[in-house]
């Protein structure tokens, strides 16, 4: 009998507690489907897709979080998973009630500005603004926020997802049954495309691939992600498991969107691939310690080359020349006896040893040269990443040729004038004028107004350079390099030590410059960037071809000083402004409508155009050397 008040008392106790909570209710009615689109940008309209949403007039607040783990390319994924939550109308947000003459809290069925717009009890939808991006691509704690061309947020793990939560006008609070996971939405920054676009990322990413032993194929599937096309035996990749012909989909979390998201976080031995392989996706553990390269590779080649450039300088002072003649002696030895029939033997034999006397004469040009390449090539890591602007470069380039050929006329002179200064300089800049028409043709070209780009556009072997392109082009590149002539006379004439060292410094950083312009600059033959980057080796071997190149046209140059010496300055100048500059825009004009042409061409006739002709230009340069070359030896045979 004594139990019985106390069942009472506390069924009593639970219907009034049932009671209270009738007037705050949450019903988890909602049903959230689907998230569109999954790849967005600032501006783009996000739609939520359920049911059971109520209509806009019914709603007092609605609210959704979007929660998930963020990966961007080449940077650690996140530690902690990022999460925004959207509230309209914002918590605190106050109207004016015009019936009550006061302020009360804002709700979203008077409200005429909406955050979120509800339609009907299908879908909910938002617009990506700035701010919200921001929020979703940047870690948690981190600061400043990294840029990158655009951040996979993946809806997947315990905590992810997207929820949405109603509170009606009734009273009643609304939430979705449960979170929405599995889709990965991949936003694009509104600095993505001059990222993903910029050389270094292409080239960071094609050195990451040819390290891990990965070559693309050349068409990519329309769906998305990065066909292989073959797989190196024994590479990292080969290790993981991919083979020839598989999709790799996502790197750590990214969505491989395209080749410069193949950036692996530095400082991972570890990076997990997804792989999809006709219907099934699956992931991989793939080995990327490759990418770092090691150290002491270009410790030991700086020393033997700084050996070697050492060697060249000591035993190149007056040695030199005694060896460079008794090695033309020996490697043709003279045959007086010769029959009448072997003229044309004695005649390359006398060219040889004109030859070698020349180089041995100039011993210090070629010693000048080895040991500065040999002392430039430690740093080719640095020279190969360096992303340099070619038309900041010409600009420099420019003023210090004519800040030479001005400080060249005062010196020459005992009683400079400052017009006698000015006209020094206007006479180099006739030839700059033409110039300036290759570095226009280049940069249209390719594309790019950097080195790494132009270069990329460009190849290893001579025939794939800008200088053997084309008829059009070949003009170009030798109206550009016309240019480095009047250095070399400045070169010749200075009397004074400090004017002929900037004279030296200028000819050989215009002809670096030339060098990357039209002639391949650090590319080898039969190598991408990215497979050339990948190794320090290969990286320095492009250094020392583009300092061969550099000093092979500075001798060039040095070839011809000695003539254009002979001409008076003003002949020179009437030269370059009548013949040099009329053929520069011809051959621009030329250069610019042909290309214009092929760009609307199908990519295989354009490139086999591209292949004839620029396999026909340097078949008739190579033939119209040996023709001037052909005289010369003539005439030495006649003597003979």
């Amino acid at each position: 009998m004594t139990r019985l008040p106390t069942r009472r008392a506390l069924a009593l106790a639970a219907a009034a507690a049932l009671g209270a909570c009738e007037t705050q209710p949450t019903h988890e009615v909602l049903s959230v489907v689907d998230i569109a689109p999954r790849q967005m940008e600032v501006g783009d309209r996000v739609v939520i897709r359920g049911s059971g949403f109520p209509q806009p007039g019914d709603i007092r607040r609605v609210a959704v979080t979007l929660t998930g783990s963020l990966a961007r390319p080449g940077l650690a994924p996140c530690a902690r998973p990022v999460s925004v939550t959207l509230t309209d109308p914002p918590e605190g947000e106050r109207t004016y009630d015009p019936a009550s003459g006061t302020e009360r809290d804002a709700v979203y069925a008077t409200s005429t500005m909406h955050l979120l717009r509800v339609h009907g009890g299908a879908d909910i939808e938002f617009t990506l603004t700035e701010e919200l991006l921001h929020a979703l691509t940047t870690c948690v704690g981190e600061r400043p926020p990294a840029r990158a061309p655009h951040a996979t947020v993946g809806l997947v793990g315990p905590r992810a997802g997207v929820s949405v939560r109603v509170e009606t006008m009734q009273g009643t609070t609304l939430s979705s049954s449960q979170s929405l996971r599995g889709p990965r939405l991949d936003l694009l920054t509104p600095w993505g495309r001059e990222v993903a676009e910029g050389r270094e990322a292409r080239t960071g990413a094609d050195r990451a691939l040819a390290a891990v032993g990965i070559r693309l194929a050349e068409t990519q599937p329309a769906e998305g992600g990065l066909q292989i096309e073959r797989v190196t035996p024994g590479s990292p990749a080969d290790e993981a498991g991919l083979g020839d012909g598989d999709v790799m989909e996502r790197l750590d979390g990214v969505t491989l969107l395209g080749v410069t998201d193949f950036r692996p976080a530095a400082g991972g031995d570890l990076a997990v691939v997804s792989v999809r392989r006709g219907d099934a996706v699956e992931d991989r553990a793939l080995r990327v310690a490759a990418i770092t390269r090691a150290a002491s590779h270009d410790v030991v080649a700086t020393a033997v080359l700084l050996l070697v450039a050492l060697a060249v300088v000591a035993f190149g002072m007056s040695p030199t020349r005694g060896l460079l003649g008794w090695l033309g002696q020996r490697l043709l030895p003279a045959r007086p006896h010769a029959a009448a029939g072997r003229g044309w033997r004695e005649a390359l034999r006398g060219a040889w040893g004109r030859a070698a006397a020349a180089v041995a004469a100039d011993a210090g040009f070629a010693s000048a040269a080895v040991a500065s390449t040999a002392l430039a090539v430690p740093f080719a890591e640095f020279l190969f990443d360096a992303n340099v602007d070619l038309g900041a470069a010409h600009i420099v380039g420019v003023l210090a040729s004519l800040s030479v050929a001005a400080l060249s006329a005062r010196v020459e002179m005992n009683h400079p004038t400052l017009a006698a200064t000015l006209r020094g300089a206007a006479r180099r800049a006739a030839f700059e004028l033409p110039a300036a028409g290759a570095v226009v043709a280049a940069v249209f070209l390719s594309g790019s107004i950097d080195a790494q780009g132009v270069s990329a556009a460009q190849g290893g072997a001579p025939w794939d350079w800008y200088l053997f392109r084309g008829p059009a082009l070949f003009a170009l590149g030798a109206a550009h390099l016309a240019a480095l002539a009047p250095l070399a006379v400045d070169v010749r004439a200075a009397t004074h030590r400090a004017l002929r060292g900037a004279a030296w410094a200028t000819l050989l950083a215009r002809s670096a410059y030339a060098a990357a312009l039209v002639c391949g600059g650090m590319r080898l033959p039969g190598l991408t960037l990215g497979e050339q980057g990948a190794s320090v080796a290969l990286q320095m071997l492009g250094a020392v071809a583009l300092l061969a190149k550099a000093w092979g046209l500075a001798g060039l140059a040095r070839y011809v000083a000695p003539g254009a010496t002979a001409a008076h300055p003003a002949l020179r100048t009437t030269l370059a402004l009548r013949h040099l500059a009329p053929l520069t825009v011809i051959a621009a004009v030329l250069t610019l409508v042909g290309d214009a042409f092929a760009r609307e061409a199908p990519a295989g006739p354009r490139e086999l155009a591209v292949t004839i002709a620029s396999l026909a230009t340097f078949a008739v340069v190579m033939a119209g050397a040996l023709l001037v070359t052909r005289r010369p030896l003539a005439a030495a045979t006649l003597r003979a």
